[in-house]
């Protein structure tokens, strides 16, 4: 009989992270592989570091991996010092290194991807070559984190990096989170 079944709007009937109570048969969803959501940016030179709030969290959530994708590389000969950091309107706390990662040059579909702790840059995969990301030191090949919301305070996963005045581009995060708390929320702004 299974192979009857009807999965039109399976996914528009699935509960939300808010609704999930704990050991509901729903649970597991946020204790496997967890939730992919991703935010389309675009980045125009400013000649100076662009801020973007990308993603907002709701109380704790895990962080299980973070990157970005090239998915226009009109203007991208300056684009240094990239890193993502968690920003509550008042206070910022990195994700990875404030040093950054120099993403100039990027080909279409090149990567960046958080692969250590807060004290590692972000590793970047130029697609104007082959290329394998490879684990640092302790560290699995794309590194999450725990983050925790300010409380009674909008908090942001942000993505700063510098540009010159020519810079065009637009760049696909990803994210895949875990929720921590029933309410949890990771989601895109």
């Amino acid at each position: 009989m299974a192979g009857n079944l009807d999965y039109t709007g399976f996914n528009a009937e699935a509960p939300s992270p808010a609704d999930i109570e704990l050991n509901s048969p729903y649970c597991q969803l946020h204790n496997s592989g967890g939730h992919l959501v991703y935010k389309d940016i675009t980045i125009t030179g400013t000649n100076a570091e662009v801020n973007t709030n990308i993603f907002s969290i709701q109380y704790g959530v895990e962080l299980v991996a973070i990157w970005g994708v090239f998915t226009d590389v009109t203007e991208v000969a300056t684009l240094t010092g990239a890193y993502f950091d968690l920003w509550d309107g008042t206070n910022t706390v990195e994700i990875t290194d404030i040093v950054g990662t120099a993403l100039s040059g990027a080909g279409l579909y090149s990567e960046f991807l958080k692969n250590g702790d807060e004290s590692v840059v972000l590793a970047f995969n130029n697609s104007t070559q082959a290329r394998v990301a490879h684990a640092t030191a302790g560290h699995k090949a794309n590194t999450g984190c725990e983050l925790l919301q300010k409380l009674a305070t909008a908090t942001y996963v942000r993505l700063r990096l510098t540009t010159d005045a020519n810079t065009s581009c637009g760049i696909r995060i990803y994210a895949k989170w875990i929720c921590k708390h029933t309410g949890s929320l990771f989601a895109a702004v």
